[in-house]
C-alpha cells in the first residue's frame, strides 16, 4: 500500500513570516497541533503548539510580533507519496514521530501522514505483524494523552 492511499491530502501550512499568535490561531481553527511551514508549496520546516509555548511564550517572545521562522524546526523528516507505507512506519519508529509531511517527486507538499492514518489504512488492507507491532509499541504511551482544561489555574489559560 502506498502513502497516497492513506495520507491526509490537506495539511495545515503557513508562511514563515506569520506571527506565533496567528499560527496558534490557525492551529485552533484547523484542530491541529502541528503546522508545516512552506515557501509557496515547498516545505521548509514545522512548528508545534509545544514550540510556540516553550520556544516562544516561555522564552519571552511577543507572540504578536515574533515570526514562526524564529522558532520553527528545520530539516524535518518527510516521505514521498509514492513510497510504501512500511517506509513511513520505519521512519516514524526510527525518529519517534507521530506524523510525516508528504511530498510529491517534485518536492512539493501534498499532504500529511499520521500514525492514525496508518492505523486506518491497516484496517483496509491489514499489514504484516512486523509493520504493525512497532507502531503499536511506539504509540502506546500517547494512547490516553489529552489536555484537561479543568486543571488550568487562572494564570495558565491559553492565549488563543
Amino acid at each position: 500500500m502506498k502513502i497516497k492511499d492513506v495520507m491526509t491530502h490537506r495539511a495545515s501550512s503557513v508562511d514563515a513570516a506569520m506571527s506565533l499568535a496567528d499560527a496558534a490561531r490557525v492551529m485552533l481553527r484547523d484542530g491541529v497541533s502541528c503546522l508545516l511551514i512552506c515557501d509557496w508549496d515547498r516545505l521548509v520546516g514545522s512548528i508545534t503548539d509545544h514550540d510556540i509555548v516553550v520556544g516562544g511564550l516561555a522564552a519571552g517572545h511577543d507572540p504578536e510580533r515574533t515570526p514562526v521562522r524564529n522558532i520553527m524546526s528545520l530539516g524535518i523528516a518527510s516521505i514521498f507519496e509514492d513510497q510504501d507505507v512500511a517506509e513511513a512506519v520505519r521512519v516514524m519508529v526510527e525518529k519517534k514521530l507521530q506524523r510525516l509531511p508528504v511530498l510529491n517527486r517534485s518536492n512539493r507538499l501534498v499532504g500529511m501522514v499520521t500514525a492514525a492514518d496508518l492505523a486506518a489504512g491497516a484496517k483496509k488492507a491489514p499489514a504484516p505483524r512486523e509493520i504493525c507491532e512497532p507502531i503499536r509499541n511506539e504509540l502506546e504511551p500517547f494512547r490516553f494523552s489529552y489536555i484537561d482544561s479543568s486543571r488550568w489555574d487562572d494564570g495558565l489559560r491559553p492565549l488563543w
